[in-house]
């Protein structure tokens, strides 16, 4: 069994998501091995992490704990310029604002997160919309 996932931003079901699916559809035996080099050619491809039964994730696309804590407290900086105002966003797909949502993300999707730390970066994800 082998599952693909996106860390950080996935394309839609119209812009690419469908291929995705396609190239994941491969000999099952020897998918974990190739699925990921599959999908990098296409939208989004490079953000894709391969979970299978038999090798687990993929090392080299899982980040540190402490490297995803210390570009989140980074980026807060960042955030509240945002949220404040006091820049704009001119692309909802990159620039500062994605890579820290990004960041947040990744960082409340890692398994040494810690359940105290939790309800911080959940609010900091929805505090816009609230």
């Amino acid at each position: 069994m082998t599952m693909w996932a996106y860390s950080g931003s996935a394309p839609g079901s119209l812009s690419g998501a469908g291929v995705i699916c396609a190239c994941g559809t491969s000999n099952p035996r020897t998918q974990h091995a190739t699925s990921s080099h599959q999908a990098k050619n296409t939208r989004k491809g490079a953000n894709v992490t391969v979970w299978s039964r038999l090798y687990g994730t993929e090392e080299e696309v899982v980040e540190s704990i402490q490297t995803l804590r210390s570009r989140v407290a980074a980026g807060e900086r960042v955030f509240r310029d945002f949220l404040e105002g006091d820049k704009l966003v001119t692309s909802t797909d990159s620039g500062p604002l994605r890579d820290y949502y990004n960041d947040v993300q990744a960082l409340l999707q890692h398994m040494d997160l810690t359940e105290a730390e939790r309800p911080t970066l959940e609010r900091s994800v929805k505090r816009p919309f609230d």
